[in-house]
C-alpha cells in the first residue's frame, strides 16, 4: 500500500493495532456475536456514532480485513486460517499435513456447515464485510468529503466479492443498529446477487475516489494516494466482472488500471493477531504444505520449479508425522509478510482472458509473454499458445494465473469459472482422483456452506446451491 504524503491528516497513517470498539460491528454468521477486539486500544461506544469515532472504524475495517484474508498468528482464539490458507487447501495450491479433523476435511473437499475451521473463517469474513460497511456508513454520514471513505468502500467490496467466489449461494447480511442494538437479518442473496453489491461499492469507491483527486489537484497535493483507491476499485470490478462472465466490460475496465500498480494488505509483528497467517500455518506450523499435482489433477507448483512459487522442501512430515515432505513456501517468510490484494499484473491478466475468450489469440500470447519477460521467466513456446489446441489455450491462461497469483485466494474462482464458464468437469479441476496427503477419499465440494451458525436468522434455511 503506498504511503500517506506529509501532507495528509495523520490519523490516515493509523496502525492496524487501533481496533474497533466491539459494539460497532457484527458478524453476518451470528449477529449476536459482535466483533472481537484484540487489543487494548478502544474508543467509548459514544463516540463510534460521531466524526470522532471514524478513524478508529477506518482501523477496525483494516485490521479485520486483513485477518479475513490472510489469517493471523493468533491460533488460541479461534484459529483465523483466512480465506487464502482455507481456499487453498480446498484448491490445489495447498495439502493438510497435520491432524486437525476439520481442515482434513476441507483439504479432502468435504465442507459441511458444522465445520468449526470454516465456521472461524466465515465468522472473520463476516466481520470484516460489517466492519467496513460500518465504516462507511460512519464516513456518509459524518465526513462524506473524506478520502477515506473510499477506501473503507474498497474493502466493502473485495468483502463482498469474496463471499460471490468462495461461498454458496444464499449468503445473508446482516446488520445491527449500534444506536439502540436491534438486528435486521439479511435475505439470502445469491451470488450473482452479491456480486452486484460488491460492483456497486467499487463503483462509489471510484467515484468519490477522483473527487479527492480532483480536491488533491486543485490543492497542490500529491494524488498518489487516492488514485492508487481508484485502481484499487477498478480491479476489483474487472474481477467482478470477470465472474460474471462478461470479459469485455471486464477487460475495458482493468485497461485503466497501471500495470506497476500494487495493494497490499499489511501484517505485522506487533501481535499474533497481525501476524501473516500463510506464514504461521506453512511457515511457523508445519500444518500446511504447497501442493504438487494434488489429488491427481492439481498443477505442479512445486516440481514446476517455478520462480513465482518460491518453495523449500524440509525433508521432514507435517504435524502428522507421516505422508509427503513438508514443503513450505517462501513468498511470506516471516510473520510481517504483506499479502498483495490487487494488482497491475492481476489486470493485465485479466485483459489477456479476455483477449482469449475474444479469439485474439496473438493479443492473449503477447500479454503472457511480455509479464513473463518482465520478471525474466522464458517466454511460452508458439505449440502452447498461437499453435496450441484452444484447451489447451485454456489451460495455459489458467496456469499462468495460478503460478502468478499463487496464494493470494484467487484459485478457488478460477477453478469454478473453469467448471461454470468453460464447461470442465469439476473432478477434473478440482483434487479428486488419489487421496490427499493423509490418505482420505475426495468428496465433490467445490465451495464453502454458510455456516451452522446463521441457523439464527429466521430468513436463513441453509445454501440455496452449491454449484459451481
Amino acid at each position: 500500500m503506498l504511503k500517506p504524503s506529509a501532507s495528509r491528516a495523520p490519523w490516515l497513517r493509523v496502525s492496524t493495532a487501533v481496533l474497533v470498539v466491539a459494539t460497532a460491528v457484527v458478524a453476518a454468521c451470528d449477529p449476536n456475536n459482535l466483533t472481537t477486539v484484540h487489543d487494548p486500544d478502544s474508543v467509548p461506544p459514544s463516540d463510534v456514532n460521531s466524526k470522532a469515532g471514524l478513524p478508529f472504524l477506518f482501523a477496525g475495517a483494516v485490521q479485520t480485513f486483513q485477518v479475513a484474508y490472510s489469517g493471523a498468528g493468533d491460533e488460541a482464539n479461534n484459529g483465523h486460517e483466512g480465506q487464502i490458507n482455507m481456499t487453498g487447501l480446498l484448491t490445489d495450491e495447498l495439502i493438510d499435513i497435520e491432524s486437525f479433523p476439520t481442515r482434513q476435511q476441507v483439504d479432502a473437499r468435504n465442507t459441511l456447515p458444522s465445520n468449526v475451521s470454516l465456521k472461524g473463517t466465515f465468522a472473520d469474513l463476516s466481520s470484516a464485510r460489517a466492519a467496513a460497511d460500518q465504516a462507511s456508513a460512519g464516513y456518509a454520514k459524518f465526513d462524506p468529503t473524506n478520502p477515506i471513505w473510499p477506501r473503507v468502500l474498497d474493502y466493502a467490496g473485495y468483502s463482498y466479492l469474496m463471499f460471490a467466489e468462495y461461498y454458496c449461494d444464499g449468503v445473508p447480511f446482516s446488520t445491527i443498529n449500534t444506536t439502540n442494538g436491534k438486528i435486521t437479518y439479511g435475505l439470502p442473496l445469491s451470488r450473482p446477487d452479491i456480486r452486484r453489491i460488491a460492483l456497486a461499492k467499487f463503483d462509489s469507491a471510484e467515484t468519490l475516489g477522483a473527487a479527492a483527486v480532483a480536491a488533491d489537484n486543485a490543492a497542490g497535493n500529491s494524488t498518489a494516494i487516492d488514485s492508487e483507491v481508484i485502481y484499487l476499485a477498478r480491479v476489483g470490478q474487472a474481477r467482478a466482472l470477470m465472474d460474471s462472465n462478461d470479459y469485455a466490460s471486464a477487460a475495458a475496465v482493468a485497461a485503466g488500471v497501471p500495470p506497476g500498480f500494487q495493494y497490499i494488505v499489511e501484517n505485522s509483528t506487533n501481535n499474533p493477531i497481525q501476524f501473516n497467517g500463510i506464514w504461521n500455518y506453512n511457515v511457523a506450523g508445519n500444518f500446511f504444505g504447497v501442493g504438487d499435482f494434488d489429488g491427481g489433477t492439481g498443477l505442479d507448483f512445486v516440481s514446476g520449479n517455478d520462480p513465482r512459487v518460491l518453495t523449500i522442501d524440509t525433508g521432514q512430515p507435517g504435524a502428522i508425522g507421516f505422508g509427503p515432505d513438508w514443503v513450505e513456501q517462501e513468498i511470506y517468510f516471516q510473520p510481517g509478510s504483506n499479502t498483495v490484494l490487487a494488482s497491475g499484473l492481476e489486470a493485465q491478466l485479466i485483459i489477456a482472458e479476455a483477449d482469449l475468450k475474444a479469439g485474439n489469440v496473438g493479443g492473449w500470447a503477447g500479454i503472457l509473454n511480455g509479464l513473463r519477460g518482465g520478471a525474466g521467466i522464458p517466454p511460452l513456446t508458439a505449440d502452447s499458445t498461437t499453435l496450441a489446441p484452444a484447451d489447451m489455450r485454456i489451460d495455459v491462461m489458467f496456469r499462468e494465473r495460478a503460478f502468478w497469483l499463487f496464494l493470494t485466494g484467487h484459485r478457488m474462482e478460477d477453478m469454478r469459472r473453469l467448471v461454470r464458464q468453460y464447461g470442465r468437469d469439476q473432478a477434473t479441476v478440482f483434487p479428486s482422483v488419489n487421496p490427499t496427503a493423509i490418505g482420505l477419499s475426495y468428496s465433490s465440494d467445490v465451495d464453502f456452506p454458510v455456516s451452522e451458525d446463521e441457523q439464527n436468522n429466521p430468513n436463513f434455511h441453509g445454501c440455496t446451491d452449491r454449484k459451481a
